[in-house]
C-alpha cells in the first residue's frame, strides 16, 4: 500500500475501466429501451392506414371492426349495431382472402360541418386484375380517433 497519492490530474486505471463499463452499460440499456419502445408502440394512425384497415375489415367480414371505425353520423343513419349486422348478413359468403388493398393520394375535402381527408383506395387481386374495386373514402377526426365518415362512390365486389 502506497501512502503517496497519485499526481494531480492522473486517474487510476481501475477508475477509467469502471467509467467505460458504466458508459457501455448505460448505452446498452438506452438502446434496448428504445428498441423495445419502437416494437411495442403501434404505428401512427394516418388517414391512409385507417382507410386500408377499414376496407380490409370489410373484406374479412369483421363487422365489429367496421362498425368501430365508422363515424358517429354514419352509425346514426344505420341505427344500431344489430341493424348494421342484419344489413350485411347477405354478404354471408366466405371472406375473399386474396384481395390486396392499396391507398393512394390523400387530399383535403370539406363540407359545412367538418374537414375530411379524402383517401383514394384501390382493391385488386393481382397485377393482371387491377381495379376490382376502389374509390375515395372520407376520413375525419372524431372523438380523438380517425374514423371513416362516408363511403363515397365506392364499388364493393365482395
Amino acid at each position: 500500500m502506497s501512502l503517496i497519492p497519485p499526481p494531480q490530474g492522473v486517474v487510476p486505471r481501475r477508475r477509467i475501466g469502471s467509467i467505460l463499463v458504466g458508459l457501455l452499460l448505460t448505452g446498452a440499456f438506452v438502446a434496448g429501451g428504445a428498441a423495445l419502445t419502437m416494437w411495442a408502440i403501434p404505428p401512427a394512425e394516418t388517414p391512409s392506414n385507417v382507410a386500408r384497415n377499414f376496407i380490409e375489415a370489410q373484406i374479412a367480414h369483421d363487422w365489429s371492426q367496421v362498425w368501430t371505425m365508422m363515424c358517429e353520423s354514419n352509425r346514426e343513419k344505420i341505427g344500431d349495431y344489430y341493424f348494421f349486422t342484419e344489413g350485411v348478413e347477405h354478404l354471408g359468403d366466405p371472406p375473399v382472402v386474396d384481395l390486396h388493398v392499396e391507398t393512394g393520394d390523400v387530399r383535403l375535402a370539406r363540407n359545412p360541418v367538418r374537414s375530411y381527408a379524402a383517401v383514394m383506395v384501390d382493391v385488386w387481386h393481382d397485377e393482371r386484375d387491377r381495379g376490382v374495386g376502389g374509390g375515395e373514402l372520407l376520413v375525419a377526426l372524431e372523438d380523438g380517433a380517425l374514423r371513416v365518415c362516408d363511403d363515397g362512390p365506392w364499388r364493393r365486389p365482395w
